[in-house]
Formats: structure tokens, C-alpha cells, sequence
């Protein structure tokens, strides 16, 4: 979800059709874990990194995980200023996911922060009509990006 889907009836409409802010899924032997981190527009109660972390220790027992949310945790929209950026960072770490995947600012980013160990990339836009595309081939896991206006 992102942050303008969050706005004025956005909450409900996005329940009614997706369902929770919050899931997970599996596909293969990957986990992926889709994170509600619009921390500003659910009033400080996103992430909610206690669920979070259930799911990366349930997800142990696959061979990659990815953690995907819309705000990435090194901004003040994630509650980065609550520390809650630092404390995902940690569990991303410890939990050792594959990659952490995110949007928000319309701009290509791949960066390693915190610990500098787990890749996080912030895809672009598809107004600027880019995408990314991940293939899993048993540990190895490689990423193109798309770039049709190029």
C-alpha cells in the first residue's frame, strides 16, 4: 500500500480489495513478506515489526526472503526519528533476507544500509515507464532493470 492509498476512504477500499495491510506468501522456496510502513497515515502504529519478525522466523525455513513495503526505513516516514528504522534494519539482518524491496520516491536506488550485509532497492517509477525484474534460480538470485523510455 502505498502512502496516497491511504488517504480519505483509501484504507477501507484497499481492505476491501487486497485485504490485509499486512501478508505474506510463498512461492517456490522463497517467502515474501508485503509490510505496511506508512507510518505517518496509520498514526504510528506502522510497521508493525512484531508481526514482522514472526514472519522472517517462520520464514527460516525457506531457501530467500524478500521484505517488500513502500517507504523504505532510512526516511522519517518509515518513523525512522522512532527508531524504527534501525530496529527493521536489525531484524532484516538478523533474519538474513534476501533482498528488501521498496518504492516511494519514483527513483532507481540499490544501497546497503545499516549493517551494510542486505541489499535494498528502491524500484523506479512506472510513470517513467521502469520495472524491475528478480529470477530466483536456486541460491542464486539476479535482478535486471527495465528501462522502456530509455
Amino acid at each position: 500500500m502505498g502512502n496516497h492509498d491511504a488517504v480519505n476512504n483509501g484504507k477501507a477500499l484497499y481492505k476491501a480489495m487486497y485485504g490485509d495491510f499486512d501478508f505474506s506468501f510463498i512461492v517456490g522456496n522463497t517467502k515474501f513478506i508485503l509490510l505496511n510502513t506508512n507510518f505517518l497515515e496509520f498514526d504510528g502504529k506502522a510497521p508493525d515489526l512484531v508481526w514482522l519478525e514472526a514472519e522472517l522466523k517462520e520464514g527460516q525455513k525457506y531457501d530467500h526472503i524478500f521484505v517488500l513495503s513502500h517507504i523504505y526505513p532510512i526516511l522519517y516516514e518509515f518513523g525512522r526519528d522512532q527508531g524504527k528504522g534501525e530496529q527493521y534494519g536489525a531484524l532484516i539482518s538478523k533474519y538474513n533476507v534476501s533482498y528488501s524491496l521498496h518504492g516511494h520516491r519514483h527513483a532507481y536506488n540499490l544501497f546497503y544500509p545499516f549493517d551494510g550485509r542486505i541489499p535494498y532497492l528502491v524500484s523506479g517509477a512506472t510513470e517513467r515507464l521502469e520495472y524491475i525484474v528478480f529470477t530466483i534460480n536456486g541460491d542464486n538470485i539476479t535482478f535486471e532493470r527495465i528501462q522502456l523510455n530509455s
